[in-house]
């Protein structure tokens, strides 16, 4: 909740009620006591289900200072680390205490990678660590970094921590157990009801104030928001057609995995399709099985480019621009004008997708019937065409060695069974950035790879005018 209507209900509590009956003194005896916090509502509001001006969340703070012991690889487009490994000490020993991959800036993940990488050793500082913790390195324990949390686990882990600040002025020998290490949460309450007040597009959701993004903040009920906002723009793109999920079941700073097959129970409105002899793959037709969906997890949706019954006939070709290490923005635009005029030539229509990372894919729809076969030579053959054109600046080469200033023409996504991401998905990155359909025109007026978020197409998309779809063969797209 932004600070301004905090400080609006707290103004109005203040006016209206007796001091004593103001929320703080309950809510500083509930952070007493360890919990996270409290809810409070106007007592002379109704009870509503959803969010209202009436409610009031107020949460514990806490933070603490911790040595860090190593770092994660990071994934996808984010640079330098995806987490940073902390520990607090335990009398003359450390001990691991979980991670911390939110609260960072650019410059501070290329800074505190540089420094660890200086620090490297062989083995983990500190003990604890669970089987699972996959570091890209270990290092001397001689940084110290201050983090915000929700709680400590029973198991002494960190819940939601938030990078503060890099603390130059302490050494790690200056850290006490004491203050580093605060009471555990308390147990957990008797399970609630599976029923749950929230509903999106008629499913249920739980865990609604979850947050999927910390970077701006995002909850699981507002990405659900999103996608219901989005569904007619987004259904016909993905509707009838074999999906692959990326799913992050504690947010984009938790662990992520790429799922094309449920082995668990489908919500009732996703639908299997495939013979037994074959994969069985997921499918959507509706909004409520794409807010279903979200309710298991998920946050990105890739698509197929053929229709799950007509697998073997792809409709359109996905050319991905992936820059490499120290190419601009504006090299990006120029290589995707020069696949546009390539495209082009071969008498088919190229459209254009931000693609909610540091590049953009170039796609375009055919006209006739191919096989996956010859979509994958077609394709090729456009990519050589443009790394001929530009050797300098483009490459068909996937070895990352052999990017270093240049662009990867990323036409493997043509063969059966490869994925792209579909229009108006969100993104697990931080930003929670969205790939989005734009006109050649606005190009042009894109300052950065990823302007749309979430947050802002909430505001933005019933304004925004209609997508590439007009460009589309007649028949290739399912009506909105």
């Amino acid at each position: 909740m932004p600070a301004r209507l905090k400080a609006t209900l707290l103004d109005e509590y203040r006016r209206k009620r007796d001091p004593a009956r103001t929320p703080e003194p309950f809510a500083a005896e509930a952070c007493r006591m360890g919990l996270e916090g409290i809810i409070s509502k106007r007592a002379d509001a109704p009870y509503r289900s959803g969010r209202s001006r009436a409610w009031l969340k107020i949460k514990c703070g806490k933070g603490g200072e911790f040595a860090v012991c190593g770092m994660t690889a990071p994934r996808r487009s984010r640079g330098g680390f995806g987490s940073l490994l902390l520990a607090r000490p335990e009398g003359d020993r450390l001990v691991y205490c979980g991670r911390v991959g939110a609260g960072f800036s650019e410059a501070d993940l290329k800074s505190i990678a540089n420094r660890l990488q200086r620090m490297r050793r062989k083995d983990a500082p500190c003990e604890g660590v669970p089987r699972s913790v996959r570091p890209k390195l270990w290092c001397e324990p001689r940084l110290v970094v201050e983090v915000s949390f929700a709680a400590i686990t029973t198991e002494g882990l960190l819940r939601q921590p938030v990078f503060k600040a890099l603390r130059e002025d302490k050494e790690v020998a200056e850290l006490t157990s004491d203050e580093r290490a605060p009471s555990p949460a308390p147990e957990k309450a008797p399970r609630r009801s599976r029923s749950s007040p929230y509903q999106v597009a008629g499913v249920k959701f739980t865990h609604p104030d979850r947050l999927v993004f910390e970077s701006p903040p995002v909850t699981k009920l507002e990405l659900a928001r999103y996608y219901e906002l989005a569904a007619p723009r987004l259904l016909p793109f993905i509707a009838g057609r074999p999906l692959a999920l990326l799913r992050c079941p504690d947010g984009d700073g938790g662990p992520c995995f790429f799922q094309k097959h449920f082995r668990e129970a489908l919500p009732q409105a996703v639908r299997r399709v495939g013979s037994a002899a074959s994969a069985h793959h997921l499918v959507v037709d509706d909004v409520e099985g794409l807010v279903s969906l979200v309710q298991r997890g998920v946050i990105e949706f890739h698509v197929w480019a053929s229709r799950a019954d007509r697998l073997d006939h792809p409709e359109y070709l996905v050319l991905d621009l992936d820059p490499g290490p120290g190419v601009t923005w504006d090299a990006v635009r120029d290589a995707a004008r020069l696949m546009r005029s390539i495209i082009s030539k071969q008498g088919l229509t190229p459209l254009l997708r931000t693609t909610g990372g540091n590049g953009l894919h170039v796609v375009a729809y055919l006209p006739v019937k191919l096989t996956w076969e010859d979509l994958k030579a077609l394709t090729k053959a456009i990519a050589s065409t443009a790394a001929a054109a530009a050797p300098d600046r483009l490459t068909t080469v996937a070895a990352k060695v052999r990017r270093q200033g240049r662009i990867y023409i990323d036409y493997l996504r043509n063969g059966r069974g490869a994925t792209a991401i579909a229009n108006y998905s969100a993104r697990a990155r931080t930003g929670a950035p969205v790939a989005m359909p734009i006109a050649w025109a606005a190009l042009g007026r894109l300052d950065g790879p990823a302007p749309f978020t979430v947050p802002n197409m909430l505001r933005r998309l019933h304004a925004l005018p209609r997508d590439w779809r007009e460009a589309i063969p007649h028949g290739r797209l399912k009506p909105s």
